[in-house]
């Protein structure tokens, strides 16, 4: 996927079987991003933070780089009463044990996130990392006056065994 915050153009295409594809569009800036339907990828967003600029008689090229997921982060969602929230999202990051480390250039952010379900989720991560993980909820439940939850801090062990995954309420 492209997009081009100028002309709000957002253009998309699957990949072949190499990992390729090619995307016409209309003269511009554009930034890249990538989306997985079986998240078994995640992005390095530090690495894809770059934009290409396609000239009215030209091309452009944009790498993106992903790395696989080799754990998966399971848990629960549920309102002030116990109920499960029936829609939403979970993101978890670990760009702070990047930013300690000193070394976010060189280093691996990894990003994902996944929709909620029925209260409950699963995300595809990679294993060895500490991640920050969060939730966002729709602005239907924003305007009722709901807040998320804070944040949970996650330690993904390299066998990708997780002391306890979060549950947020």
């Amino acid at each position: 996927n492209v997009w081009n915050a100028k002309s709000s153009i957002w253009e998309g295409k699957e990949l072949d079987a190499s990992g390729k594809t090619t995307l016409r569009v209309v003269p511009g800036t554009y930034v890249g991003g990538v989306w997985f339907d079986e998240e078994n990828y995640i992005p390095l967003w530090n690495k894809n933070n770059g934009s290409v600029k396609v000239e009215a008689d030209g091309s452009g090229n944009l790498v993106l780089t992903v790395v696989k997921a080799s754990a998966t982060l399971t848990g629960e969602v549920t309102d002030p009463d116990g109920e499960a929230v029936d829609h939403g999202w979970v993101y978890c990051s670990n760009w702070e044990e990047v930013t300690v480390q000193g070394d976010y250039d060189g280093g691996q952010v990894l990003d994902a996130g996944t929709e909620i379900t029925d209260g409950t989720f699963s995300l595809p991560i990679v294993a060895g990392h500490t991640y920050r993980c969060n939730v966002g909820l729709p602005q239907e439940y924003v305007d009722q006056g709901w807040l998320s939850p804070e944040d949970q801090t996650v330690v993904v062990a390299k066998d990708g065994s997780v002391a306890a995954n979060p549950s947020f309420e």
